[in-house]
């Protein structure tokens, strides 16, 4: 017993001992880097930022989104998205899926309805091998027939999500509806395209519009000059602009899918503004964040918002609605989205449809909102891009839209130009226009489009 308590003591005295000193070092501060653009002879864009994150992300983007769809290639984008990964010509399904998982990396594919991209993240020192597999499994795709088959389930699982998912259902239809075709194509395939993409349908279309003119690379937490090297080496892709690709054409017009659920999704749009309008579009961010995106905190009610305000005077009934504004590079959408109880939809819709109509009015805009708006629309951007895909994301899409990358210095300067009279203007611009209208749910007391203006 004594034995055992002379063996604690020391270990208790050597424990409040002093820990040697270390020797001092001092720390160096990383430079900070603002994004760079290279453009290589054949036209592809390069657009990197070095953020000094751990890990790595470094995506590719092709104007090859669901608006460049047309006839038997309708959907087509659906089935790219799910093939990403299968067998290219110089890896295997188990090899490419083997080797990212080595590098404790991730691979995906997702599209916009102008783009697909395919983006890869690992740590920082295994990039250059992990770029290896990226550029083989965007670029040297083959679609082996039996593979397609195989993988063709995806697709069912996911219209069958979407079938689940109703408030997705009335932003494709509002696309639908707006557009028709071009920007109108949605992001899903239709069930009866379901295994029809054949292998040789998916090499011509991504022959035809995967080419350098309508590509660009993206990294975050990368060196640039270091990017450029490893596109220059593993990329090898065809030169060309591709097809061309021609407006897409706003019309106005309405969906309703009428299904059993005691709720309804609804969202009401006029065409907005596209990205390469720079000071209307940063002028409608800011209108977007007057006329309220929802509540900010959790629980809220979002007394700031005036759509929540408004739509509160009609009904205390559970609902959400936030105001919608999409921008893609000729044009856009602009409006609300609503979901609510199927009896209140009538009185909702005719409240919002009011408050966006005395917006346009003079004098409806004060300094005061634009000032609290600017200050939103400022903290919604930084927070967004502190993610390093949608920072990828939208340095790649910039690149593609205006060959620029605009530093988040470039675009505090863009939010504070913005005066009363931009939001005024853009207000009575968009808001007087031809109006879209989606509605999903039971629509027994949803007005029609032409019932509400």
């Amino acid at each position: 017993m004594f034995h055992r308590q002379f063996i604690r003591i020391p270990g208790r005295c050597y424990a409040t001992q002093a820990a040697p000193k270390g020797k001092s070092s001092k720390h160096t501060s990383l430079k900070k880097q603002d994004a760079k653009i290279t453009t290589l002879p054949n036209g592809l864009v390069i657009a990197s930022l070095e953020n000094y994150t751990p890990v790595s992300q470094v995506s590719v983007l092709f104007k090859a989104g669901p608006r460049y769809e047309k006839g038997k290639t309708i959907g087509v984008n659906h089935t790219l998205r799910n093939a990403a990964g299968l067998t290219t010509k110089n890896a295997s399904v188990f090899g490419i899926t083997r080797n990212v998982e080595q590098l404790g990396g991730s691979l995906r594919c997702t599209s916009t309805r102008e783009h697909i991209s395919y983006s890869l993240e690992c740590v920082r020192s295994e990039i250059e091998l992990g770029i290896k597999f990226l550029s083989s499994v965007s670029t040297r795709q083959v679609f082996k027939p039996w593979e397609l088959k195989d993988y063709q389930y995806r697709t069912t699982l996911d219209l069958a999500g979407l079938q689940q998912c109703p408030a997705t259902q009335a932003i494709e239809n509002l696309h639908k509806a707006a557009f028709r075709t071009g920007l109108g194509n949605s992001l899903y395939a239709p069930s009866y395209a379901v295994g029809s993409h054949s292998t040789d349908m998916l090499r011509q279309f991504v022959s035809q519009h995967f080419t350098t003119n309508r590509m660009a690379v993206v990294g975050v937490g990368v060196d640039h000059e270091s990017l450029v090297g490893y596109v220059d080496s593993q990329f090898k892709v065809e030169s060309g602009a591709g097809p061309e690709s021609p407006a897409s054409k706003y019309s106005g017009g309405e969906v309703r899918v009428e299904t059993d659920s005691g709720l309804v999704y609804a969202a009401v749009a006029t065409e907005g503004v596209g990205i390469g309008k720079t000071q209307e579009a940063f002028a409608l961010g800011v209108l977007q964040q007057i006329i309220g995106v929802g509540p900010q905190v959790k629980r809220g009610s979002g007394p700031s918002s005036k759509l929540t305000q408004a739509l509160l005077k009609v009904t205390e009934n559970p609902h959400a609605v936030s105001s919608l504004n999409v921008n893609y590079s000729d044009s856009g959408l602009f409006g609300f989205f609503i979901a609510g109880q199927a009896e209140d939809m009538g009185k909702l819709l005719k409240a919002a449809v009011g408050l966006l109509s005395s917006t346009t009015k003079s004098g409806a805009i004060t300094e005061k909102d634009v000032q609290l708006g600017k200050h939103k629309l400022r903290a919604a951007l930084h927070m967004s891009v502190e993610s390093n895909s949608n920072l990828a994301e939208e340095l790649g899409v910039r690149a593609l839209v205006t060959k620029e990358a605009a530093t988040p210095g470039e675009v505090d300067k863009l939010i504070d130009a913005v005066t009363v009279a931009d939001v005024t203007n853009v207000a009575k611009k968009v808001l007087n226009g031809k109006p879209s209208m989606a509605a999903v749910g039971d629509l027994t007391h949803t007005p029609y489009l032409d019932q509400l203006v």
